[in-house]
Formats: C-alpha cells, sequence, structure tokens
C-alpha cells in the first residue's frame, strides 16, 4: 500500500464516522442543527479539526493516567464541535445540556461507526482486499 493512500483511506474513514456522529447528534438532539446544504462543509471541517486536536489532547493527557487517556476522544469531539461552531454558521448548538449531550453522542456515535464501519472501508480505500 502507497503511505498516501493509506493518509487518503485514514480521513476518509474520519470523515464518513464525523458524517455518522454527526447526523445521529441532529436527529437525537432538538437544539442541534445542521444547516442540511452544508451538512458536507461542517463534516469536514469537524474532521479536520478532530484530525488536528486529538493527538495534541493525547500528548497533554499522557502522564495523567488511564481516565485520561480515555477522556481524549470525548474532549476532541467537544473541541471539534466547539471550534466547528465557532467557525461556521450552518451548526448551531443550544444550550449547556445540548452541548454535553451533543458531545457524548458525537464520542459514542463516532466510535461505534468506526468500530462498524471504520476498518472495512480502510481496507477498501487502502487497497487491502482481506478483510
Amino acid at each position: 500500500m502507497i503511505r498516501g493512500m493509506g493518509l487518503l483511506a485514514s480521513f476518509v474513514v474520519r470523515f464518513a464516522v464525523a458524517v455518522v456522529a454527526l447526523l445521529v447528534a441532529s436527529l437525537v438532539l432538538d437544539d442541534f442543527d445542521i444547516s442540511t446544504i452544508a451538512f458536507p462543509l461542517v463534516a469536514l471541517i469537524y474532521t479536520v479539526i478532530a484530525m488536528i486536536a486529538q493527538p495534541g489532547i493525547e500528548k497533554l493527557l499522557e502522564d495523567r493516567g488511564w481516565w485520561a487517556s480515555a477522556a481524549v476522544g470525548l474532549i476532541a469531539a467537544f473541541v471539534a464541535l466547539l471550534v466547528t461552531d465557532l467557525i461556521t454558521d450552518d451548526l448551531e448548538i443550544s444550550g449547556i445540556g445540548t452541548w454535553i449531550l451533543a458531545t457524548v453522542i458525537v464520542w459514542i456515535a463516532g466510535v461505534l461507526a468506526n468500530l462498524l464501519l471504520g476498518r472495512w472501508l480502510y481496507r477498501r480505500i487502502a487497497g487491502d482486499e482481506r478483510g
């Protein structure tokens, strides 16, 4: 496999997972609104921010114990939602309860989508047909 294909496959998987996670949150929460027309852009921004934030958060929390490493994905989901909300008018999250629930729902939906879809999609894109 060419390294560039692996990076592209990783990005596509993360984008697909973000689409699923954001869609679930928008369907479940009344105060979590994404413009239908701009949904792909919002998912793209969220994906890029999450990909940038996660390694930094991992580095900050690496010596804090198991609880910190377990929280990295949750914190990265919150940061990605926050930054996406700040830089686009196409995502609206209203109320502290919605922020908390949106973070948890996006994180859980992302984990599940990655488990159910991620490996299969990665292998298809990267050209590894074993699984």
